[in-house]
């Protein structure tokens, strides 16, 4: 089921190549192997920091997307420090899923979410502070 829901976002991001599952232990071979690819994680099964990080820094022409259907502030954190390029909830419409992943193959890291509790979508900000709260998600590579 879950192929099928990235398969359609796919599609609508104007991807046309069949996605593959892959086991954790494959995937830093198989990268090797191909071109720049758009590579999602899930989130659920909790990566290993370390091993997180090795991929990301290794194959740079990839993009690196942790999907998952609650994100945390742990997972926040494990996507920034690792350099991963995106944080996606599962929960989010196809179309904004689309354009979020159309936005982040180009470059822009974006991380957004949903189901998460409103002190973690909205950024702290000091009072008076004068800055675009939307710095968080266009961020250029």
């Amino acid at each position: 089921m879950l192929v099928m829901g990235f398969r359609e976002v796919l599609r609508a991001a104007g991807f046309d190549a069949e996605p593959l599952m892959l086991r954790p232990s494959v995937v830093m071979t198989q990268l090797r192997n191909e071109g720049p690819c758009l590579v999602f994680l899930d989130a659920e099964c909790e990566p290993a920091p370390a091993a997180l990080d090795q991929v990301v820094r290794r194959t740079p022409q990839s993009r690196f997307v942790l999907a998952g259907t609650d994100i945390t502030p742990e997972m926040l954190l494990l996507a920034v420090e690792s350099g991963v390029h995106g944080v996606l909830s599962t929960r989010l419409a196809i179309e904004e899923a689309a354009q979020r992943i159309s936005r982040i193959w180009h470059g822009e890291r974006q991380f957004r979410f949903d189901s998460a509790p409103a002190h973690l979508n909205a950024p702290a900000v000091a009072a008076g502070a004068d800055f675009d709260a939307e710095w968080m998600f266009g961020q250029r590579m």
